[in-house]
């Protein structure tokens, strides 16, 4: 009759830790896996939230113009010319709840882009709260317009020779005070995703010009104004 053999406790110990480092090198792989599926997912949806977030910028800044320039109050709330304190704060917004905004500005001149999943639904079936798959924070600020020559058309004259002079004048003052009326650049720093450390996401810079189609230096001339 042969002796059974029994496993002792050292053997048992080796075999559990040798499981024990297999189903680890398995879940990191899989952790790694992820978060390259996210990356790949996020940088592949980032043409599209740019575009979405440059455009609803540009009309935001296009909601400030006026026949004498910019509202500039308005317009330091889309761009400042520099970074205001505690901008940028989404926290809350960044946490599941029923806010059904897909791009949310804080007027400090940040942006927030979301991509909603749902996350509960009420007795009757509707969606009642949702969790953001995907987030992408926008910081706007104006930056100070180069003194490059812009031409713009007399309306009044379209033929004559006004029809190619300038905002730009010779000593630089006056046609960079029109220059400022009729046009603003932006430098738009878009990073992802948003529930990241500033210091730790992924970004791109996108430069924009925005013009005032309301401001006409010949039509405030003949007005007088």
């Amino acid at each position: 009759m042969m002796k059974k053999y029994c496993f002792n406790m050292i053997e048992i110990i080796l075999a559990i830790s040798i499981i024990a480092i297999g189903i680890s090198s398995v879940m990191a792989l899989f952790t790694a896996g992820i978060k390259t599926g996210n990356a790949t997912v996020a940088s592949s949806n980032m043409p599209d939230v740019s575009e979405s977030l440059l455009n609803h910028i540009r009309q935001k800044v296009e909601d400030c113009r006026t026949k004498n320039g910019w509202k500039s109050d308005e317009l330091a709330k889309v761009a400042p010319t520099s970074a205001v304190e505690g901008a940028g704060d989404f926290a809350a917004d960044l946490v599941e709840g029923s806010n059904t905004d897909i791009i949310k500005g804080d007027n400090k001149g940040c942006f927030l882009y979301r991509q909603l999943t749902v996350s509960q639904f009420d007795n009757t079936g509707k969606p009642s709260a949702y969790v953001p798959a995907f987030s992408a924070v926008a910081t706007v600020k104006r930056i100070e317009n180069s003194l490059n020559d812009i031409y713009l058309s007399n309306p009044l004259d379209p033929s004559g020779a006004s029809f190619t002079e300038t905002l730009k004048d010779d000593d630089n003052t006056t046609g960079k005070d029109m220059v400022d009326n009729f046009r603003v650049v932006l430098q738009v720093t878009i990073s992802y995703p948003a529930d990241l450390p500033a210091d730790q996401r992924e970004s791109k810079v996108h430069i924009m010009e925005v013009f005032n189609d309301k401001y006409n230096r010949f039509v405030r001339e003949e007005e007088g104004e």
